[in-house]
């Protein structure tokens, strides 16, 4: 039996400790693509975090697909055909935020227009990614007791925490 399909995650797999793909790790890749192996990108980023390597592998042509946020959005590359999307609601991202208080642990959801938290003290693990490139093209803004941090890139909504 031959291989057909190669998922590949990104952090620690594909990329090194710089976030870059090695020549060796390229090559690998298109040596199986040539020998009509799929490869797909498997990762908890948000779409966003992966286009960069789509390009860099030329996995941007018709049949190519990428698997993001941790599995809830399902896109072709060549169009950003949504294939599958498993999204949540206000209600669902209002009871996560419930949970999260009551265990003491920060959150934040993103869907296509924005990166959204309800903490009044933003994690370092959030400063951090507002200095990441995720983050480069956020403005915020104040929504009730909701911070808001829109960015141009992300895509529909994903709690992470």
């Amino acid at each position: 039996m031959s291989i057909k399909l190669i998922a590949i995650d990104i952090d620690g797999t594909l990329v090194d400790k710089e976030f870059k793909i090695t020549p060796e790790v390229k090559a690998a890749i298109t040596e199986a693509r040539e020998q009509g192996v799929k490869i797909v990108l498997c990762t908890g980023r948000p779409f966003p975090g992966v286009k960069r390597y789509i390009k860099e592998l030329d996995l941007d042509q018709d049949e190519d697909y990428v698997i993001t946020y941790n599995g809830s959005l399902v896109l072709s590359t060549a169009t950003n055909e949504v294939l599958v999307s498993h999204t949540l609601d206000y209600s669902d991202f209002v009871r996560i935020n419930e949970l999260a208080d009551k265990f003491n642990v920060h959150t934040h959801g993103i869907d296509s227009e924005a990166i959204y938290t309800a903490n009044k003290d933003i994690s370092a693990y959030a400063r951090d990614r507002q200095r990441s490139h995720l983050y480069r093209k956020q403005r915020h803004q104040h929504l009730h007791d909701t911070r808001i941090f829109h960015h141009d890139d992300a895509d529909p909504l994903s709690l992470v925490g």
